[in-house]
């Protein structure tokens, strides 16, 4: 039976599909990760799989759109931009089998292929280690505050 998620994807049929499946996600999407980096976001995703021996499978990702996460400076929502791309490989099969470290598994006996969480990690590692608005546009009052209790623990110590 066909899964109705669009994120759950039957790999054998999507790799005999000639086109690419396409995906918009919006904030309910990363609301249900259980993670807490990207507070939510608009993206377009494109995703073709592709069966490449036996089977293994390369699953390629384009995401481009924009996630909101948290300024580190001010702590007030940061829209940043994604647009970028990946290749996931996946093997289907017996988990007894030694295979590469950077291969995800799927368990024989289901060609459902959850691809949310690939989803997450790309759009997390394409986005910058610092995450802050320009200085002008930061909550000022964020920063007064938290300069104020900076400076109410050196006193402490």
């Amino acid at each position: 039976m066909a899964s109705t998620n669009p994120l759950h994807i039957d790999l054998f049929a999507a790799a005999h599909n000639a086109s690419p499946l396409r995906i918009n996600l919006s904030n309910d999407f990363f609301e249900a990760l259980e993670q807490n980096e990207i507070i939510g976001g608009n993206m377009d995703v494109t995703v073709i799989v592709a069966q490449t021996a036996g089977d293994f499978f390369r699953v390629s990702y384009k995401l481009k759109g924009e996630v909101r996460v948290a300024c580190d400076r001010c702590l007030d929502d940061l829209d940043l931009e994604i647009d970028t791309s990946d290749n996931i490989k996946v093997y289907y099969g017996d988990a007894s089998l030694q295979i590469e470290e950077d291969i995800r598994e799927l368990p024989a006996g289901s060609n459902i292929y959850d691809i949310s969480w690939d989803i997450y990690e790309i759009s997390e590692s394409s986005l910058p280690l610092k995450r802050m608005h320009e200085r002008s546009l930061c909550n000022q009052d964020m920063i007064t505050r938290l300069h104020e209790m900076t400076a109410n623990n050196e006193h402490e110590e």
